[in-house]
């Protein structure tokens, strides 16, 4: 049965436009992912998201073993502890969220305890460096934690 007007099968594949038309699909999906991809300047902020998340996995933890829990900075990574008979006793890595703190992120020494309560005495400041940039995690009296540029 002829397919076309000269009466040949007409040939298999994809004609010009279609091929143009997925190669503008496919330009426009990838400037979509290169532009969400985060910046060199922009990982202290990612890294200090996630230790607000680890520092309220803290909190919640202090309140809910009724024990204080403790999350040192210096050098390397934060080590979490949590009070048992009168002495610190380091928490497992990975029960702390600790375990993939990436080893190229500086953190200002300091700490931060949670009472069983959940709240902290005083204010505590935690900077982050890493790749040039810098950001900052504020712990307030009352055991709120955010990200403060």
């Amino acid at each position: 049965m002829p397919i076309s007007a000269t009466g040949s099968k007409a040939q298999q594949g994809f004609t010009l436009v279609e091929l143009m038309v997925v190669m503008a699909i496919i330009g426009l999906l990838s400037a979509v992912v290169v532009l969400n991809l985060p910046t060199r300047a922009s990982a202290p902020l990612v890294e200090a998201r996630s230790l607000v998340s680890i520092l309220d996995a803290a909190r919640t933890g202090a309140v809910v073993n009724a024990r204080a829990i403790r999350v040192r900075f210096g050098s390397g990574a934060p080590v979490a502890e949590q009070r048992r008979r009168g002495a610190w006793v380091a928490l497992p890595p990975k029960a702390s969220g600790l375990s993939r703190w990436p080893a190229d992120v500086a953190t200002s020494p300091g700490e931060v305890v949670f009472d069983p309560t959940g709240t902290v005495s005083g204010v505590s400041e935690i900077s982050l460096s890493r790749g040039g940039g810098t950001a900052r995690v504020l712990v307030d009296a009352e055991g709120t934690i955010r990200v403060a540029g």
